[in-house]
């Protein structure tokens, strides 16, 4: 088994003993000489655009196959995680694993189903960069299965918005997303951080979300990949308070990483996730 650099830098306390694994080199380009030393029957990476466009080309005649998926979109997480699990022969994980985002993600969508699409609060996801998460991104499905409209839901995926634009939306929610933080934080300082930079924004003060105090900041991990019913559960607390008052998403957190990542961590002690002025 071996490793990409950048997972290795990005997530270390998330790795566990995966953190000992040889190193193939940047996914964008994996390294092709270490990966024929290593020998691996397979080798997996996210889909060709992004990681290792001709891998497939380079490892031909090796014996060393290439499997492409991509975990990161919440709407195929499930297929995937089962694909996942024949390949590394871990079907009954993935069945585990399918019974969890089954009860989270049906609770909240069952909790909802009876409140019209009109009567849903309209949400802005505020991403670094002026930018925020379209339609058609990957953060799409964590918003919908809680009970969010996208006010950016007709836009590609990570466009770059006018501030004039989020005024006229005037969103009853604002989501600010953080690249900073997450599992390798010891405090919520990069998500205070964060916040101070959104409500510094021209005209921050006059959105309905500000006065309303319906402006959240959290960490991205949550919201994508297989840990995204995580962020679903936040994003269903924070929207309908009442609906969800006995639902605990820290504790779902959790249970997340005590099942299925087998890490040591506290999310209620450890990392910075959520942020609620």
């Amino acid at each position: 088994m071996a490793i990409d650099e950048k997972t290795r830098k990005d997530v270390p306390s998330f790795l566990g003993d995966l953190m000992k694994l040889p190193s193939i080199g940047d996914r964008t380009e994996p390294d092709v000489e270490k990966i024929i030393e290593l020998q691996p029957d397979l080798v997996i990476l996210g889909p060709r655009q992004y990681h290792g466009h001709d891998l497939e080309k380079k490892l031909n005649g090796t014996g060393i196959d290439v499997a492409r998926l991509w975990l990161a979109n919440s709407d195929m997480v499930l297929s995937e995680v089962f694909i996942l699990g024949y390949l590394l022969d871990e079907v009954e994980s993935a069945e585990e694993y399918r019974e969890w985002h089954d009860e989270i993600i049906d609770g909240i969508e069952n909790k909802i189903s009876s409140i019209p699409e009109d009567k849903r609060p309209s949400v802005f996801w505020d991403r670094p960069g002026n930018t925020t998460c379209g339609g058609n991104s990957s953060y799409q499905r964590t918003l919908s299965v809680s009970g969010g409209r996208n006010i950016a839901f007709n836009l590609t995926a990570y466009p770059v918005v006018d501030p004039e634009w989020i005024l006229s939306m005037d969103p009853d929610v604002v989501l600010g997303l953080s690249f900073a933080g997450g599992y390798e934080s010891r405090n919520l300082t990069p998500l205070v951080t964060r916040y101070k930079e959104i409500s510094g924004t021209t005209g921050f003060d006059n959105l309905r979300a500000a006065k309303d105090g319906k402006v959240f900041v959290t960490h991205y991990i949550i919201h994508v990949n297989p840990g995204y019913p995580i962020g679903a559960a936040y994003l269903a607390k924070w929207f309908y308070p009442d609906l969800f008052k006995d639902m605990d998403p820290a504790e779902i957190h959790q249970d997340y990483l005590d099942r299925f990542q087998k890490i040591d961590f506290d999310v209620k002690k450890q990392g910075a996730f959520v942020y609620m002025p």
